[in-house]
């Protein structure tokens, strides 16, 4: 019991769970109705901005447009750097009632600000040095300030869901989308250029920042309010967490772009460009699958602390049901690899059908390794998480060195499957074993 205890932040002592959550709750059926609503606002704000690529390329010149995904990709990039996991174990345990959203808000928001303004300079001081298009000073400036809007938007998301707020969460991603698209495109039409875009791109998260705050503010006042100055050492029990999380999402990023990397130095310019195309079904699968899984961790956490059984039971139903049906996509989608890869991308990319089908293979690994990891930590496992991502990362550079050099872009589609493969099946044992310890912790 006692090692079981060091998995835990050091927050206050378990609290009542949120109201809101506890009538979410009320049954399964409820509860991943509820849930759905993270998956289908997070799934429209993605599709938004796949949307708005389209726009732009219309609307803005060539170069313009280069300087625009230049600067998404710099954003998104130094946004993921800046990721410690805090925000989610914080939403998780608003969810478990180990403490109130105020509470954990304060005791987050050192480690997240501490780590976006970082990513914030290293971003700036990117951009003084880098040639891309388009990175002059107020362009850098303004996507910087982005990366620091986004991580405080994305810590008051991560609680309003704890808290059981679903639809108002949901509300705010639809809402940030939607300025974006719509300010962005009177920005174009009235010719003020692709710094105005980034400007829009920034403010859109200023405002869902600031709506943000306002449906919490109460909370955070009267958490402020109670503990004084007590809380300023809130903090330091969610740095390791943090680090372990971030740690392992790293490492199981870079073994599912190793494959990429590898085949970029060992074969030609048409087997990358064929690998690639592909690729983008795998990711596409796997986001949806991290957005899915995700979206059960405020359900599941609370269930944990309040039925553990029905926990694990809605956790297994559910893992078991969307394998089966990515499993059956997967089968499906098989026949139809060279209409895909030729409808979508042009008649060049027809041979990419086999590696169409190899990342069709791979969808039910997807779908295993998201439900799975988020499933550990709802059950605040995340201490484990650290072994899949290594060990993927590993079988995923074994592959890579030993298939790429010898099949080329062939190769890398079974190394990137095979990746998936390898952390589906850690993360299904890391699952397991977690749960039996804390089914066996609960008995004694």
């Amino acid at each position: 019991m006692a090692e079981a205890s060091k998995e835990r932040p050091a927050v206050p002592a378990a609290g009542e769970a949120p109201s809101r959550l506890a009538r979410a709750a009320r049954t399964d059926r409820q509860l991943l109705a509820r849930s759905s609503i993270t998956l289908f606002s997070r799934g429209f704000s993605k599709f938004a901005q796949v949307f708005f690529l389209v726009i732009a390329a219309r609307l803005l010149s060539v170069d313009e447009f280069a300087t625009y995904s230049y600067l998404i990709v710099l954003a998104s990039a130094f946004t993921i750097m800046s990721d410690t996991g805090v925000p989610l174990v914080a939403g998780r345990d608003a969810s478990a009632g180990r403490a109130s959203i105020g509470r954990l808000f304060w005791s987050a928001l050192p480690i997240v600000m501490a780590s976006a303004l970082v990513a914030a300079m290293l971003l700036v001081i990117f951009g003084a040095i880098d040639s891309g298009p388009g990175t002059t000073t107020a362009p850098v400036l303004i996507t910087a300030l982005f990366v620091i809007f986004n991580r405080f938007f994305d810590l008051i998301c991560q609680l309003l869901r704890g808290e059981g707020r679903f639809e108002l969460e949901a509300g705010l991603q639809s809402a940030n989308a939607i300025l974006f698209i719509g300010g962005s495109v009177v920005v174009i039409a009235a010719g003020y250029g692709v710094t105005a875009v980034i400007a829009v791109f920034c403010l859109k998260e200023l405002v869902c920042c600031i709506a943000g705050w306002v449906a919490i503010r109460d909370d955070l006042r009267r958490a402020a309010a109670e503990a004084g100055r007590r809380l300023t050492g809130d903090w330091r029990g969610l740095v390791n967490i943090g680090v372990r999380l971030s740690l392992a999402g790293i490492a199981l990023a870079l073994a599912m772009r190793v494959p990429l990397a590898v085949l970029g130095n060992t074969g030609t310019s048409e087997e990358l460009a064929l690998f690639s195309a592909a690729q983008r079904f795998g990711d596409g699968a796997y986001v949806l699958a991290i957005t899915g899984g995700f979206a059960l961790v405020p359900g599941i956490a609370y269930l944990e602390r309040t039925e553990p059984q029905r926990a694990r039971s809605l956790l297994r139903r559910v893992l078991i049901a969307v394998v089966a049906g990515s499993a059956a996509v997967g089968a499906a989608f098989m026949p139809l690899g060279e209409p895909v890869m030729r409808g979508l991308f042009g008649a060049p990319f027809a041979d990419g059908a086999d590696l169409f089908r190899i990342t069709m293979a791979g969808l039910p690994a997807c779908t295993a390794l998201a439900m799975c990891w988020y499933g550990v930590v709802a059950f605040d496992g995340e201490r484990r998480l650290l072994k899949v991502g290594i060990g993927s990362l590993v079988v995923s550079v074994a592959l890579s060195v030993a298939l790429i050099p010898a099949f080329g872009d062939d190769g890398a589609a079974w190394s990137y499957v095979g990746a998936l493969y390898a952390g589906a099946f850690l993360s299904v044992l890391a699952l397991r074993r977690h749960l039996a310890r804390t089914r066996l912790e609960a008995e004694a």
